[in-house]
């Protein structure tokens, strides 16, 4: 399914702190150049989607404040990306 043009996907810095799925890969911000993870389930999306652009938060947040749009919901494998590292959280109690 093609996503229309200005789609953004909204990526962690790779200098915050936190949990980073497996197989993630460190790609530059759209605007900025920041280095962000870009999760596998994200990958695919930017697989089939080559418009879309990898914003960092700051800039991401920023293109929010000053341009309207949906916020589009997670992807299903985005989603089991996030239940894999709930389920690990609950498991080991820690991240």
């Amino acid at each position: 399914m093609a996503m229309p043009e200005g789609k953004i996907l909204i990526c962690r810095a790779v200098n915050s702190p936190g949990y980073v799925v497996p197989g993630s890969l460190p790609m530059g911000c759209h605007e900025c150049n920041k280095v962000v993870w870009v999760s596998p389930a994200s990958l695919l999306l930017l697989h089939d989607n080559p418009e879309m652009q990898i914003k960092c938060m700051t800039c991401a947040f920023a293109h929010m404040a000053s341009h309207e749009g949906p916020i589009e919901d997670l992807t299903r494998a985005q989603m089991e990306e996030v239940e894999e590292y709930l389920r690990k959280v609950h498991n080991n109690g820690n991240d």
